[in-house]
Order: C-alpha cells, then structure tokens, then sequence
C-alpha cells in the first residue's frame, strides 16, 4: 500500500517482531542442528 505496510500476511524465524521495521538479524536467526528441523512462524497481518 502507500504507507508500506504489507497487505499480506508477513512473519519471520523464532516470531520476532522489530520496531517499526523487522527484526535484527542476530533476533531472527536459528541454527539448524538436523537435517529434518522444522520452524514455525506465525504470520500476522
């Protein structure tokens, strides 16, 4: 939209959100121990 703003739902890693932008990377990050890891994110909107 003009402000910005996603009209779509939108998430990221661990579910940490930033102020007035995203999230840091080191907040976001993961490390992926198996080959089978699974993460979830919630998406808002």
């Amino acid at each position: 939209n003009l402000l910005g703003i996603p009209s779509e739902g939108f998430g990221f890693s661990n579910n940490k959100l930033g102020i007035a932008g995203p999230p840091s990377f080191q907040r976001a990050s993961f490390e992926i121990k198996k080959a089978d890891t699974k993460i979830v994110i919630k998406l808002r909107n």
